[in-house]
């Protein structure tokens, strides 16, 4: 069942207040085409041009003499938008296939979970590889899925089977990674997304996974309806639905839709921080050593062709300098989402947008 979407009225103040100098911003941002609203406010906020072709929700920005075409979380630079190349090129090829993400990241140094691919007929060698580890595992995907069949911290054949069962049956094969988590100062399930825009622009949030808190009085159902408006005024996402993925995370805890949680009590919704399956994005973060960013740096640096992307990392002791063991690099987006920093649950906005049109600026200059 698709996520409804999310309720605009709510998020209109906001809207105003941060898009309403764009004209154009504002009239993507209210049909909900956020991403390309933050966009076209940047370009135009910075003496280039942005305009709506007659294809609905595409956008051309005019820098100078170069041409962006924005769409999606598409952004592709030249003249003609059917010919135009990706802003990353063709190295997205690499970080859309995880394992082998993996791989090119150990192999010149950077830290990731252990893990391993199996395809849906090698169950049997995927539980044994499971059982090898000393402690849970998680199963994902082995291509990018919006945080969709990321199950992590799982023990004993049921567990990692059923996960691998649900994975396999959608994407004929799995990736079996150990369990990995951050440490405090961060929420237990955060992630740290590092966004970096050329040549060194880093931008952090900390994504948590959902979660209500209880008043003593109503029950989950109340909870999370009031929690999805708050959602919806705050951040523009669709609401957190009371899948079975939800209601499992509850059952985990003893809890149903029906339950009422003690005052203070907090409950979580999902396993995962992604944005996509309800995580709360936060833009004021506990102390980070500044070395993660440094490394998030060197690794898109590695990468050649590369002029924005995004890391998210796990970090287990997030105050102590980087080192390997201490930290992993959970994925590589090329096409990262930009909104949550912009829009995020909590803490200042973050105008990620304009750091990227800047970037685009200056390849006019040069």
């Amino acid at each position: 069942m698709p996520p409804a979407p999310p309720d605009r009225s709510a998020l209109l103040p906001l809207l105003e207040a941060r898009l309403g100098d764009v004209p154009l911003a504002l009239s993507l941002a209210r049909r909900g085409a956020l991403q390309l609203a933050v966009l076209a406010a940047a370009a135009v906020r910075q003496g280039g041009t942005a305009e709506e072709t007659p294809v609905p929700l595409r956008l051309r920005l005019t820098l100078g003499h170069t041409t962006v075409w924005c769409q999606g979380g598409s952004i592709r630079l030249g003249p003609d938008p059917a010919t135009a190349p990706p802003l990353n090129g063709t190295v997205a090829r690499l970080t859309a296939d995880k394992p082998a993400l993996n791989r090119w990241l150990a192999d010149r140094g950077f830290s990731t979970p252990t893990g391993q691919a199996f395809a849906a007929a090698d169950r049997a060698a995927a539980l044994a590889w499971a059982n090898r580890r000393t402690g849970p595992v998680c199963i994902k995907p082995p291509s990018g899925s919006l945080g969709w069949g990321v199950a992590p911290g799982l023990t004993g054949d049921l567990a990692v089977g059923d996960a691998f069962d649900t994975v396999a049956d959608r994407c004929g094969a799995v990736l079996v990674e150990q369990h990995v988590s951050s440490g405090p100062p961060l929420p237990a399930g955060a992630t740290v997304r590092v966004m970096w825009v050329a040549p060194d622009h880093v931008t952090l949030r900390m994504d948590v996974p959902a979660a209500v808190t209880g008043d003593g009085r109503r029950p989950v159902s109340a909870l999370l309806a009031e929690r999805n408006a708050s959602r919806a005024a705050r951040t523009g996402q669709p609401p957190i639905l009371p899948d079975a993925a939800l209601l499992a995370r509850l059952a985990d805890q003893g809890h149903s839709l029906s339950s009422i949680p003690a005052a203070g009590q907090r409950v979580a919704l999902r396993h995962v921080s992604n944005a996509s399956q309800g995580g709360d994005s936060h833009t004021a973060l506990p102390e980070i050593h500044p070395s993660y960013a440094a490394e998030v740096i060197r690794l898109f640096r590695s990468l050649p062709g590369t002029r924005a992307g995004a890391a998210d990392l796990a970090l287990a002791d997030p105050t102590a300098p980087c080192r390997p063991g201490n930290h992993w690099i959970l994925d590589v987006n090329l096409s990262p989402g930009i909104v949550q920093y912009h829009f995020p649950w909590s803490g200042p906005p973050r105008d990620v947008a304009a750091a990227l049109v800047r970037e685009l600026q200056l390849e006019n200059e040069a």
